[in-house]
């Protein structure tokens, strides 16, 4: 991946984070999506990512990949690991065009991120 589309994969994805504030009391999420959004929330980011990978692994969940896949990525993305947060937005982002966490302005491609970093 070259640096310019990694960075601006970042973008999209920080407008993505910033964008999508799911709330939990409104969503009804299955347990392990809950306890690691509360993980992440509390900064536990490896208990937060073990709880999003289990939703990966659980074909009872699988309804639930693109909450998992987002946040992955906003965890990699607090922990300053941006490569996979850049790998996890790009599978959300491709994978899940019609998941209720992709914000009205970040799609087609992000171009409202994109536009205002002036890429």
């Amino acid at each position: 991946m070259t640096e310019a589309r990694r960075n601006t994969l970042f973008l999209l994805f920080a407008a993505l984070v910033v964008l999508s504030a799911p709330d939990l009391a409104a969503a009804n999420l299955p347990g392990e999506v809950e306890q690691g959004i509360t993980a992440y929330q509390d900064g536990l980011y490896t208990e937060a990512l073990r709880s999003f990978r289990s939703v990966l692994t659980d074909s009872r969940l699988e309804d639930y990949q693109d909450d998992a896949y987002f946040w992955i990525g906003k965890t990699y993305l607090a922990q300053g690991d941006y490569d996979e947060a850049t790998r996890h937005l790009e599978y959300f982002l491709s994978s899940f065009p019609d998941s209720p966490l992709r914000p009205e302005g970040t799609v087609p491609e992000g171009s409202t991120a994109v536009s205002s970093a002036g890429l």
